[in-house]
């Protein structure tokens, strides 16, 4: 048997942003049931925690209502690095490019992005057929139903999708493309993606 003196819990993006919602009314009674299962569940499971790590201070601040325990809480940066993205390669592509580097989620308000973007790059290359936008998709379609509603939008033409990249590589990507776009969604509050603040 091993005694553990200390329990450090590590909450990140598998705590999604449900239970921030102020007014979870909207939701189907399903839903809110599976929300006050998972918040019993983190009570319980928090009791004996000494020490909370968030990336997130809306997430931390929620966690301290709900935790039982003496537990203190943190709230920790998402990985952005400077210094990684200042030597990133900066070599702006001569296709007028529009990035989305990383994964989309099936809660995400897709249509405004998307549907924007078909509507620009056909003008864009009716009026001049050797300058036809495209729009970067890094990692972005690797799940089925996300590639559906993606390609139900937008022209396979002017589409230009990568796989999964190493960091550094993507950062090449992000550093050379002309427009660097995130997609929200309905209710978004607490949760940040660290491509924000490298975007940024």
């Amino acid at each position: 048997t091993y005694k553990v003196k200390h329990v450090v819990a590590d909450f990140r993006d598998l705590v999604n942003n449900l239970v921030l919602r102020k007014d979870p009314y909207p939701f189907a009674l399903a839903e809110r049931l599976r929300i006050f299962v998972f918040e019993s569940w983190l009570k319980y499971w928090l009791k004996n925690v000494d020490t909370v790590l968030s990336v997130s201070q809306p997430l931390v601040d929620h966690l301290k209502k709900i935790a039982p325990g003496n537990a203190s809480f943190l709230e920790v940066f998402n990985g952005y690095d400077d210094q990684l993205l200042a030597a990133a390669k900066d070599q702006c592509f001569t296709r007028f490019t529009v990035a989305i580097i990383g994964t989309m989620h099936l809660h995400m308000d897709l249509k405004p992005l998307f549907m924007g973007f078909q509507d620009f790059a056909k003008k864009t290359a009716l009026a001049n057929p050797d300058c036809i936008p495209k729009l970067m998709l890094v990692g972005s379609l690797e799940n089925d139903e996300i590639r559906k509603r993606v390609l139900d939008m937008v022209d396979t033409k002017f589409i230009d999708e990568r796989s999964k990249l190493a960091h550094k590589d993507a950062l090449d990507i992000l550093k050379s493309s002309h427009v660097l776009a995130f997609s929200g969604w309905k209710g978004y509050r607490g949760m940040i993606s660290t491509k924000i603040f490298e975007y940024m």
